[in-house]
């Protein structure tokens, strides 16, 4: 007897107009199923998932499980995909290789048939064709519409905006926030403080909170002609296309300040207040550190002194969104104490014979392996998927809630899985730069630390460490030349 796992998918457009449900998907498959005497292993379902590309849950979890079974049943072939090549793929280097066999109830074939293997190239170049020739009109009513001064839609509408009767039209709550981004870089402030600021004030989009994974959204933000009133898409500009948020002048100088700032210093070279600002953080509870005044007035002197620290956000502004609990009690610095710990460990690892090296030697100590919170994320976003189609195929949710929801936690999957394989790359490989550059580059920071002004000794750590971690006295940093911690 057969062994059979069932494949469904359904997208939102599909769903709506062509009425491929999950129920009804299953229903049919499983009755076939029956008909033919397969044993069923699995139903694998992707629900609001396109057939565009592989990137699916359901797709990927039956890929690992191909020794589980012999067959694989989809109610169409383009359930499994809308791509010639990945429809080929998937069966010439996955599926045969393992002998299993794909069948279509619609198409009524099979591949262990000659037949159905014919079939499958057939279909799947109509398959093909009828993707490209949705992009295609997708691709020609985006232009006709940004020739016609139109923003193209399709629900990625601009912070600053809503998108009303085929318009934009400003939305006062968050183009203020968007003057607030231009003027600050205008006034040649970096994307961690400008992003700082935003998440101090409290501010939300319609995309919901600001948060510290947002650095680059700031850079993205200055770069959208949208918020001068320009309409683009690919080579087509049609100015005064809408009602701008911000002039033409602010555009432009906000985009001149931060050329001006990469040019002298590189992408790290935005001014900051301190010399340690960005680069600190807290290991007793995560959180960034900040600066802190205390200002004392002796008795009998017209004058006020003045005293600054570093201390964790925790600690030092427990109710403020930057903090990651309610109090800390890491140790807080005086800013030049901490400087100053600094600046030795910068001109030891310069001057002291052997400590550079002595660094690069692989550590000894052993460490219980912490569990990544972006892999353990992802995981429960693929649970909370798979729940929510077990829901709907269940006829418990209606479609409109399960599509609004698998869409926000797909977007949330996309943003965590790049961000995954980009920490993996730092794990895995060293950096970019080879030791006999990093020795150079410590031979010319030694000759220049000590004369450096606090915006070359920023970019000069800047080149050296990605972080230092507080834990109380105890300094622990981040190499640049070793792998990512």
């Amino acid at each position: 007897m057969k062994k059979a796992a069932i494949y469904i998918r359904v997208s939102t457009q599909e769903q709506a107009e062509r009425g491929f449900s999950i129920g009804e998907q299953k229903e049919r498959l499983l009755a076939y199923c029956k008909a033919m005497d397969w044993l069923v292993h699995e139903v694998y379902i992707d629900a609001g998932y396109t057939g565009s590309n592989l990137d699916r849950p359901a797709i990927q979890k039956l890929k690992s499980d191909i020794n589980k079974f012999n067959v694989i049943l989809v109610y169409k072939l383009d359930r499994l995909s809308r791509r010639q090549f990945d429809i080929l793929d998937l069966i010439e280097n996955t599926f045969f290789p393992n002998r299993v066999d794909f069948a279509s109830m619609s198409e009524a074939f099979d591949t262990s048939t000659t037949y159905g293997k014919f079939m499958v190239g057939l279909l799947g170049s109509f398959a093909q064709l009828e993707r490209d020739q949705i992009k295609e009109r997708t691709t020609m009513g985006r232009k006709a519409r940004a020739k016609g001064g139109k923003w193209h839609g399709g629900g990625d509408d601009p912070v600053g905006y809503d998108y009303v009767d085929g318009e934009l039209v400003i939305n006062e709550y968050e183009a203020e926030q968007i003057r607030l981004i231009f003027e600050m870089a205008a006034d040649s402030k970096s994307n961690q403080e400008i992003l700082d600021e935003l998440i101090t004030r409290g501010y939300t989009t319609k995309y919901g909170s600001y948060n510290q994974n947002h650095v680059s959204k700031i850079s993205r933000i200055l770069k959208k002609e949208v918020y001068r009133g320009t309409v683009k898409y690919g080579d087509i500009i049609t100015r005064n296309a809408h009602e701008p948020i911000i002039s033409e002048k602010l555009f432009n100088d906000a985009n001149n300040a931060r050329a001006i700032r990469k040019e002298a210093y590189g992408d790290v070279g935005y001014r900051k207040t301190t010399l340690l600002a960005g680069f600190i953080r807290c290991v007793k509870c995560g959180a960034r550190f900040t600066t802190t005044i205390s200002r004392h007035k002796k008795k009998g002197s017209p004058s006020t002194s003045e005293n600054r620290y570093h201390a964790c956000y925790s600690r030092a502004f427990p109710n403020s969104k930057m903090a990651k609990q309610k109090g800390c009690t890491n140790k807080i610095w005086r800013m030049d104490d901490l400087n100053e710990e600094v600046g030795k460990t910068v001109r030891k690892l310069i001057f002291e014979e052997g400590y550079f090296d002595k660094l690069l030697e692989p550590t000894t100590a052993k460490s219980t392996p912490k569990e990544n919170p972006v892999k353990k994320r992802i995981n429960e976003i693929n649970n909370q998927m798979s729940k929510l189609a077990e829901l709907y195929s269940l006829d418990t949710m209606p479609f409109e809630t399960l599509s609004d929801k698998v869409d926000k936690l797909h977007k949330e999957k996309e943003a965590l899985t790049k961000k995954l394989k980009d920490e993996e790359k730092g794990l895995n490989i060293l950096p970019d730069k080879n030791i006999d550059e990093f020795r150079s580059i410590l031979k010319d920071t030694g000759n220049l630390w000590d004369l450096a002004d606090q915006d070359q000794k920023r970019y000069l750590l800047s080149l050296l460490v990605r972080g230092i971690y507080i834990n109380d006295h105890d300094l622990e940093y981040d190499w640049t030349f070793l792998p990512k911690k």
